[in-house]
């Protein structure tokens, strides 16, 4: 499947969105990116999904091709995420809404600034964190030093450049947190994380940006997130998930129609190990759609 590449006004620029597949008939879904990724590399994942929906996937600004509105310096945090999807569903109008990581995260408060025009919700290991983390991390971002710690400073020492995607992939193939991926999934994040540039390739997510993404963190997403009525489902990683418990049951009380999953066997990366998981949710979400009304919903109390 050969996506189409199209661009979304957010503003301050223009985003790219990739669009797999433009069927009459089948509802469309938004699939958000994690950190550090692309649209297309979840492109595995979106052949499988083709029968049942018309799929957009975004490259997030400061990543892929929406890589020049990634300013590390100027970067206002994850809203500015948030601002964007909610440009896109007033772009495209009703759909389902995917994502996965932080894109999990995207899809779910920014999609609750445009809930009227959100059919169904799946979040994929989401970074919504624990109670003491996120005071922590709200200590380190007062002080100035939030991108001293865990993935914020992993990512600024990214090795930025290879001499081809050839190698880059053998750099990354079975090692850190690649070594659950299938090849397929590998050249898919490859081919479409890097741009040319003197000598070989250089990641198309700069470093310097990724690490100030991680940096930003949300520490309070439940101050922003009204109540969905829509159906929504959870799928969260059996190990390494960045989706705490407590969240889980936060989650639970703002979305009354929220089914829950912890997926035997997986990783954060987990649309990777398991997407027929992904693809039977996704699904699962079409089907709870089509007999109720959708988007509903009500202010709740900020905690």
């Amino acid at each position: 499947m050969t996506p189409v590449p199209e661009e979304l006004d957010v503003g301050d620029g223009r985003l790219r969105v990739w669009r797999f597949g433009n069927i009459p008939g089948l509802p469309t879904l938004h699939f958000a990116h994690a950190t550090g990724f692309h649209g297309r590399t979840y492109a595995p994942l979106f052949k499988q999904l083709a029968p049942h929906f018309n799929v957009l996937a975004w490259d997030m600004r400061g990543h892929g091709e929406s890589r020049e509105l990634g300013d590390p310096e100027g970067f206002e945090g994850w809203c500015r995420y948030y601002a964007d999807l909610a440009c896109l569903l007033d772009a495209y109008g009703p759909m389902f809404l995917a994502g996965h990581s932080v894109g999990g995260t995207t899809s779910l408060l920014g999609g609750s600034r445009r809930a009227d025009q959100v059919l169904g919700l799946l979040l994929l290991d989401p970074v919504l964190l624990g109670l003491p983390v996120r005071l922590f991390l709200r200590l380190a971002s007062a002080l100035g030093v939030a991108h001293r710690f865990s993935l914020a400073a992993l990512a600024a020492r990214r090795r930025p450049g290879f001499a081809s995607r050839e190698a880059m992939f053998h750099a990354y193939h079975g090692r850190g947190p690649f070594r659950t991926w299938p090849d397929e999934w590998l050249h898919a994040y490859v081919d479409g994380g890097v741009v040319d540039a003197p000598g070989g390739v250089e990641l198309a997510c700069r470093p310097a940006f990724e690490s100030s993404s991680f940096g930003a963190t949300e520490t309070r997403p439940w101050a922003q997130l009204q109540v969905l009525g829509c159906p929504a489902a959870l799928l969260c990683a059996a190990a390494q998930s960045t989706c705490a418990s407590s969240s889980r049951l936060a989650l639970a009380r703002r979305l009354p129609r929220l089914r829950t999953s912890v997926l035997p066997g997986s990783t954060h990366f987990l649309p990777m190990e398991q997407p027929e998981r992904v693809v039977e949710a996704c699904r699962q979400l079409a089907e709870d759609a089509g007999s109720s009304p959708t988007g509903r919903i009500r202010p709740s109390n900020p905690a």
